[in-house]
């Protein structure tokens, strides 16, 4: 099962350690890029990286039972995490041509949680995970992004979650920041792709300009973790980011811009001569 925060403590005291907080409103694939990412390691080092051993293998067992063949399912299904306190899945991992082991504390929280914090930002002051946090990662729904009648929840739902989190003292210690596209085989396949894509990164830069500030490195992430067809490939982007994890191989930062906005006036450009 899942660790406790005690348990996590002790798992931080006794190895060179990295903690991520994954940020992230109901059903937008929490849970699935965990499974996703503990699944990848079953076939093999990734990207250099190997699996060294894990506390919480009965826990990674369990969310990723439900979308394999044994389930008899007809979908790939994710468990949805309970509400109340945060648990940690614990990896450890050995990098290509280092000596010391890391060990990976993965935060899971319930996603309506973190959606409350927009509401009150009281609600972020017991989030200690985050306040610990090496690398802070807001995911973004891509499935609801590319339906007409979710897209602008998902669009105007994150940026609040985010400020009431930074005034809440949640970053103070400034981590990584990785906002990352999920269930991008909804996207591709989807006739609102385009769409889609650019309001992901017009998301993004509104993240940047407006919190720049209060993260070490921001970056952006598309990931495929568990698709439902073949538009994509099972734990597709999940390498790259597990190395911003790491803090290794990371891909190219996010552009400081200006405001982004979603008014049509923002995207009107001067006429050329």
């Amino acid at each position: 099962m899942p660790l406790h925060a005690l348990q996590a403590s002790g798992v931080l005291r006794a190895a060179r350690s990295r903690v991520i907080g994954i940020i992230g409103a109901y059903d937008c694939g929490k849970t699935s890029l965990l499974a996703g990412l503990y699944d990848l390691f079953q076939e093999g080092p990734i990207a250099g990286v190997t699996f060294a051993g894990s506390s919480t293998l009965h826990g990674f067992e369990r969310i990723c039972h439900d979308s394999r063949v044994a389930s008899k399912r007809g979908v790939a299904h994710s468990p949805r995490t309970s509400r109340g306190e945060v648990v940690f899945y614990h990896l450890d991992v050995q990098q290509s041509g280092e000596i010391d082991m890391v060990s990976l504390l993965l935060a899971d929280r319930s996603g309506e949680e973190y959606e409350e914090v927009a509401d009150e930002m009281a609600n972020g002051l017991s989030m200690f995970e985050l306040r610990r946090a090496d690398t802070v990662t807001v995911l973004v729904d891509g499935k609801r992004l590319c339906d007409p009648k979710t897209r602008h929840d998902v669009i105007n739902s994150i940026a609040p979650i985010v400020q009431g989190l930074r005034e809440s003292g949640a970053f103070a210690r400034q981590p990584q920041l990785a906002v990352v596209l999920t269930k991008n085989d909804a996207v591709v396949s989807s006739k609102k792709a385009d769409v889609a894509a650019a309001d992901f990164d017009r998301l993004v830069g509104t993240i940047t300009h407006r919190f720049a500030d209060g993260f070490s490195d921001i970056r952006k992430f598309v990931t495929t973790a568990s698709p439902t067809g073949l538009a994509a490939k099972r734990g597709d982007g999940l390498r790259d980011l597990l190395l911003y994890w790491l803090n290794e191989g990371r891909p190219e930062p996010v552009a400081p811009g200006g405001a982004a906005s979603d008014r049509v006036f923002a995207i009107l450009r001067p006429r050329e001569e």
